[in-house]
This record gives structure tokens, C-alpha cells and sequence, in this order.
């Protein structure tokens, strides 16, 4: 697999799942693609965060998502056994498919830090 994209299966596993269980102490571009690649696909995403590592606190704010999402919290692999083992539903997100409304303002992200006028 050395100097290929392992992409493909991973969103194979995803298509092929009902759950993502995603880690997001330490966010980085591929959880977070997986996580709402899963969640375009209409699967369940499950979010854990270890509250014993620093992790990516303040971009998990930033971003917005994944305190709007909800994550649990563990410290230990007992206590993420625990949270996995109670999961009781894999019933995703409810995505609302609507036609395009062509009145709606257009909204721009804009960064955090302005560099051009």
C-alpha cells in the first residue's frame, strides 16, 4: 500500500457499517472527512474524546460540529468499552432532502484572521 491513497477501503468499511466510531481528542483532516463522510452516507457517528490527553479542545470549539454532535467522554479503555457497549442505536442523523431554494442568501465562511480587503 506504500505510495497509494488508503482512502478506498476505509470508505468501503464506512458504506458497508452502520456505525463510525470517531476519536476526535486530536482532530485531523482524515477523521473529520470520515466523520461526515459517514454522516452524508446516513450512518450513525459516534464520537469519543479521551479527557486524559491534551488534545484539540480549542479547534473542536472552532469548528463547531462536534460540540453541536456531542461526543463522550473517557479516560480509560474500561470506561470506552463501557460507552461503546451502550450503544443501543444506530439510527443516523435525519438528513432533510429539499429542492434547492434559489431565494435563500448565499452565506460565506470567512477565516478567522482577514489577510486581503
Amino acid at each position: 500500500m506504500a505510495g497509494r491513497f488508503i482512502y478506498q477501503p476505509i470508505l468501503e468499511k464506512i458504506d458497508n457499517g452502520q456505525l463510525l466510531v470517531a476519536d476526535v481528542t486530536r482532530l485531523n483532516f482524515n477523521v473529520v472527512f470520515e466523520i461526515g463522510y459517514a454522516m452524508g452516507r446516513q450512518k450513525r457517528a459516534y464520537l469519543v474524546r479521551n479527557s486524559a490527553i491534551t488534545g484539540s479542545d480549542d479547534l473542536i470549539g472552532q469548528v463547531g460540529i462536534f460540540d453541536t454532535l456531542g461526543y463522550e467522554l473517557y479516560s480509560s479503555s474500561g470506561e470506552l468499552v463501557s460507552h461503546l457497549s451502550s450503544i443501543f442505536s444506530v439510527t443516523p442523523l435525519t438528513i432533510v432532502e429539499n429542492a434547492l431554494n434559489k431565494v435563500a442568501p448565499v452565506y460565506v465562511v470567512v477565516p478567522r484572521h482577514k489577510t486581503d480587503p
